[in-house]
């Protein structure tokens, strides 16, 4: 059996777009084309799973597969997020239409959710408890939603990630 704690930087991408007839009349400054609304959010994501490891047993070298679980806590970084909002609208004089892009503030918070994790690897012994590890190692969680300036998708996704680190027997 496994205990892992990994920790890794992201960038959750937002978009949200709203479709609008297209321009009537120049000079009315009604809204045409899409409305579009992208946003940003640095995310620390800490892992912390349990895993059940299958191993062979070789000299100095050990291949291993994984299954598990485990918790995601996605954690917004510190600071301000914006949001970026262009509008297509009618104008005038000789252009018949024009974006406009304004910019506002939103919130985010912590979000906890399982993960269903999966790996293969190898352990390079170094001293008798203490080898090297090398792997890739899969997750599967819901989608984070980590604003609720946007509607969440509610879907599941999947991340694989190479691996390097120390492992440790007991």
């Amino acid at each position: 059996y496994d205990v892992n704690y990994s920790y890794h930087h992201t960038d959750e991408a937002y978009a949200y777009s709203e479709p609008n007839p297209p321009c009537p009349t120049p000079g009315t400054g009604a809204p045409c084309g899409p409305t579009t609304i992208t946003a940003t959010v640095p995310v620390n994501q800490h892992e912390i799973t349990g895993d059940w490891v299958m191993t062979m047993r070789m000299p100095h070298i050990r291949p291993f597969l994984l299954l598990g679980g485990g918790v995601l806590v996605d954690a917004p970084g510190p600071g301000a997020v914006t949001a970026t909002t262009s509008i297509m609208s009618c104008g005038t004089g000789p252009s018949p239409c024009g974006t406009t892009e304004t910019t506002s503030q939103i919130a985010t918070e912590t979000v906890t959710k399982g993960v269903f994790q999966y790996g293969v690897g190898v352990d390079m012994t170094v001293r008798p408890r203490v080898a090297l590890r090398f792997q890739f190692r899969g997750n599967l969680f819901r989608a984070p939603d980590v604003t609720k300036a946007f509607t969440a998708t509610g879907k599941f996704t999947q991340e694989v990630q190479p691996m390097v680190g120390v492992s440790f027997r007991f």
